[in-house]
């Protein structure tokens, strides 16, 4: 007995052979006097087939199902007779590249970089300007930059020095205004105007802080209008993704290169096992058998037809072996088999369908329940 596709046939088929090939002759019409000719080889290869046909419809009825939730994670990850949660994977890959572009998340990490400004000099060549945080050139030639914002000066933050003894907060203190700070009173205001607040503080500080704008093309940077002076300015930037999906920028200077990405990106990078015979229910195994027997059908039809008429009891009596009628027969039940399974499969796998179904059912339980008498309520 072979087993040329043990990455795909669980061993646990094999205890099934002996059973099946009984069955399978005497469906053939195998008896005393009549054998089929069929060998015990070519029974388990229609028998393996068979599994090996069910096993890729219901894992590929899954995948189907399931795709968006399964790509992008592990390629390791074995999706066959796994009752998967919905992760929405492929939504998160997505809305990865917006966030990165919002500078709210993403794939992709924001740096810090600055350079000095020349007095009279308004236009900067970055990839020979621009120094990372450490102090060392920023690395242009594995990918190049996108700018998200850029600042004047050092960014820190405005601190308010109170004077715990000024008049406002002795007084405030002696007749019990609330505060948090002395300095510091409670303005009853609708949400709104919090929201408007934080808008206006963000752009002021985008807008207003500096008395310079600027203009950049991807590798030069331009400041209006010309500095009289040297001072630094601030970039906060990110690397730009590679086009090629296969390489991978990595490092804090984004200069070394790393393998492909592990995650799943089609069909075929899905690990799928063998569905074991022993954990399969009636209904799936006689699917596999059915399909056996046609396939087993199909070869004793190609047997037949290699001598299509043998001689018996003299020259001219002749008998015609009907092996077209197997194959014609194992041609339609194969085909019926296959269209039945991925109708079930699809019927009972799609979620969609499974919530329309539910749906349906509180819609009609609610209707029923609509005839039930109402006990009486008091309080």
């Amino acid at each position: 007995m072979y087993n040329l596709f043990s990455d795909t046939v669980p061993n646990s088929l094999s205890s099934e052979l002996e059973n099946f090939e009984t069955w399978v002759k005497i469906r053939l019409g195998e008896n005393p006097t009549q054998t089929v000719e069929l060998t015990t080889d070519q029974i388990w290869f229609g028998l393996l087939e068979s599994d090996m046909v069910f096993s890729s419809e219901v894992n590929t009825a899954q995948a189907r199902n399931m795709m968006s939730h399964f790509y992008g994670m592990d390629k390791n990850t074995d999706i066959s007779n796994s009752n998967n949660r919905f992760t929405f994977s492929y939504l998160n890959q997505i809305s990865k590249n917006y966030g990165a572009m919002v500078g709210v998340g993403g794939d992709s990490t924001n740096f810090l970089g600055h350079f000095d400004t020349v007095p009279g000099q308004q236009t900067y060549y970055l990839p020979d300007h621009l120094l990372d945080s450490a102090g060392s050139a920023v690395d242009f030639t594995s990918n190049d930059i996108i700018v998200m914002d850029i600042y004047q000066n050092d960014i820190v933050s405005t601190k308010r020095f109170i004077d715990t003894w000024s008049y406002y907060n002795i007084m405030a203190g002696e007749f019990g205004v609330q505060s948090a700070l002395y300095n510091t009173m409670f303005a009853m205001l609708p949400v709104n105007a919090n929201v408007a607040m934080m808008q206006h503080t963000k752009y002021n500080n985008k807008l207003r802080l500096s008395n310079y704008t600027w203009e950049y093309d991807g590798k030069v940077l331009s400041v209006f209008p010309k500095p009289g002076a040297s001072y630094k300015i601030f970039i906060k930037y990110r690397f730009k993704e590679s086009i090629n999906q296969d390489v991978s920028i990595t490092g804090d200077d984004r200069s070394s290169v790393t393998a492909a990405n592990s995650g799943i990106g089609n069909l075929t990078q899905m690990k799928t096992s063998p569905l074991d015979w022993d954990t399969l229910n009636s209904i799936a195994k006689v699917w596999i058998r059915r399909y056996g027997l046609s396939l087993c059908k199909e070869i004793l039809g190609f047997n037949r037809g290699k001598f299509i008429t043998i001689p018996f009891a003299g020259e001219n009596n002749t008998a015609e072996l009907d092996y077209k009628m197997f194959i014609e027969q194992a041609t339609t039940e194969k085909e019926q088999l296959r269209v039945q399974l991925r109708e079930d499969l699809d019927r009972i796998l799609n979620h969609t369908e499974l919530l329309k179904r539910d749906a349906e059912s509180a819609k009609y339980l609610n209707e029923q329940l609509q005839y039930f008498p109402m006990g009486l309520y008091w309080r």
